[in-house]
């Protein structure tokens, strides 16, 4: 549930979510070339959006790593 009422505020999951739910156009033939266009603009915003998260987790990933150590020792 949320509880922002500007469509603009949106966190991008919500976006990604809607844009894969609420699709344009039916798929009622193997290859719909209307079809392909909104196909290939929720592929492009999907890897768009994983860019960020490849680029920064593995500067971070040494700290996340660091966390579960301290969080599992025993005292």
């Amino acid at each position: 549930m949320i509880y922002l009422n500007d469509q603009w505020k949106y966190p991008l999951q919500v976006v990604l979510r809607g844009m894969l739910i609420f699709h344009e156009g039916n798929s009622s033939s193997l290859v719909d070339a209307s079809a392909l266009a909104p196909q290939a603009k929720k592929n492009a915003t999907i890897i768009l959006a994983m860019i960020p998260v490849l680029l920064i987790y593995p500067f971070a990933q040494k700290y996340f790593a660091k966390g579960v150590m301290l969080g599992a020792e025993k005292g």
